[in-house]
């Protein structure tokens, strides 16, 4: 009996020595009052050396320090009456006192500058201390811009003068999520990762980091949308054809004093002549550029198109000698060289539906019993081409926007000028 009260005894006397420290925090730290938590778990872990009153919280969940530009509100896990705030000098390697704003949870900074880099200690009565390092955030990407390049590549520019490190984010129209696709400390960063025919939405931000701490700024976006490449002609057995009611060329305004008129309706001799361009000369306007440029020098007549107005224009920008003429051998001979003519056609509509059209003449086969001539129609359609009138005109379909007639169809159906032949100057 006196064994087992003597061992109750001795295990009692154990109990309270191994308890004693406990105590006494427990007392210094008001955990009597407030719940034994982080104490008891710093004490059995053996963590006590720092006030845990002034120990940053760091979790995922939580930030103990909020930044803006310009400020920075430190938050603290207690209230306290007085604390001491300084900043760390890293020129005189020293800490010194700074202004702050101390409202019980929080201590804020102001006046201080974008995106520089802070170590801030507080202290309660001398005692303890807390630092946290911080970045102010970077001021917000400025002058974003996007220029899109000749190959459709997104050239996305900004001002960076100091040279921060940029993040790039983008998202396509058709894609959920936006994503992280690079970084750089240049003012410009080029996506070549472009699909035409999308539109695509940039978001950049400025950072501030090392090693001990890490700031964004706000984002800044911009967005564009990338043009399908718009073919105004097609590769027909080795001939450039420009076709007026193609899709993407019959909506090109062709107008006369305003009457809404398109290459479509009126844009056959605007076609004809850019076809003797395209395959007998290293020019390569397109044609709603070259569209405009007839229009300025004044070819676009009531009727349509003014061949010789047009061929004016030739000679003078892409170097065209011409000359008109009503003789087929003449005609033969022009094409022997290589070189192409533009027909106007229309007295029996064998080549078009209406009075008045032009076509390209662009060479000739030599038969045993008669020559066929190669027209480039900018008006085609096999729908057209398989009239009947026409069919018995015997003309036939090469490929597409290519015919072959006898030349006898062809100067049967001439009117005004006939032939204009156009010779590149060498």
């Amino acid at each position: 009996m006196k064994k087992a009260f003597a061992k109750t005894v001795l295990l009692l006397f154990v109990l309270i020595y191994a308890l004693t420290p406990f105590c006494a925090s427990a007392f210094s730290n008001d955990v009597l009052f407030n719940g034994i938590g982080n104490d008891f778990v710093s004490f059995i872990t053996h963590r006590k050396g720092i006030d845990s009153r002034l120990t940053p919280i760091e979790t995922d969940e939580f930030n103990p320090v909020e930044t803006d530009e310009t400020s920075a509100v430190i938050l603290l896990n207690k209230k306290y009456m007085s604390l001491k705030v300084e900043q760390y000098n890293i020129v005189l390697k020293t800490w010194m006192p700074v202004e702050h704003i101390h409202e019980g949870y929080t201590v804020r900074l102001e006046n201080l500058k974008p995106g520089t880099f802070y170590k801030i200690r507080l202290s309660c009565l001398d005692k303890a201390s807390s630092e946290y390092s911080f970045f102010t955030c970077p001021e917000s990407v400025k002058n974003l811009k996007l220029d899109i390049g000749e190959d459709k590549n997104i050239k996305i520019k900004w001002k960076n003068p100091n040279h921060l490190l940029t993040e790039v984010f983008k998202k396509r129209d058709n894609e959920p999520l936006v994503k992280y696709i690079g970084a750089t400390r240049s003012d410009e960063y080029i996506d070549e990762d472009i699909q035409k025919g999308s539109e695509y939405t940039y978001k950049l931000r400025m950072v501030s980091k090392n090693t001990e701490a890490v700031s964004f700024s706000s984002f800044k976006g911009v967005s564009t949308f990338i043009e399908e490449d718009i073919s105004d002609e097609i590769l027909s057995h080795g001939y450039i054809v420009i076709k007026q009611t193609d899709e993407n060329n019959r909506t090109i305004p062709y107008p006369y004093n305003g009457n809404g008129k398109t290459i479509g309706t009126s844009g056959c001799g605007v076609c004809s002549s850019l076809m003797v361009i395209r395959n007998t000369s290293k020019y390569e306007p397109k044609l709603e550029a070259y569209t405009n440029e007839l229009l300025k020098v004044g070819a676009r007549e009531s009727y349509g198109s003014n061949m010789f107005k047009i061929a004016d224009y030739m000679k003078k920008e892409y170097h065209f000698s011409y000359r008109a003429t009503k003789d087929v051998n003449e005609l033969k001979a022009h094409l022997d060289k290589g070189y192409m003519a533009t027909a106007h056609v229309g007295t029996y509509s064998y080549f078009t539906t209406g009075t008045g059209h032009f076509v390209t003449v662009a060479g000739y086969v030599k038969g045993v019993k008669q020559d066929r001539v190669v027209i480039l129609d900018p008006g085609f359609s096999v729908r057209k081409y398989n009239e009947l009138s026409r069919v018995s005109a015997d003309i036939e379909i090469v490929g597409d926007g290519i015919v072959s007639a006898p030349f006898e169809t062809l100067l049967k159906d001439c009117k005004g000028e006939y032939f204009m032949l156009f010779t590149p100057e060498e």
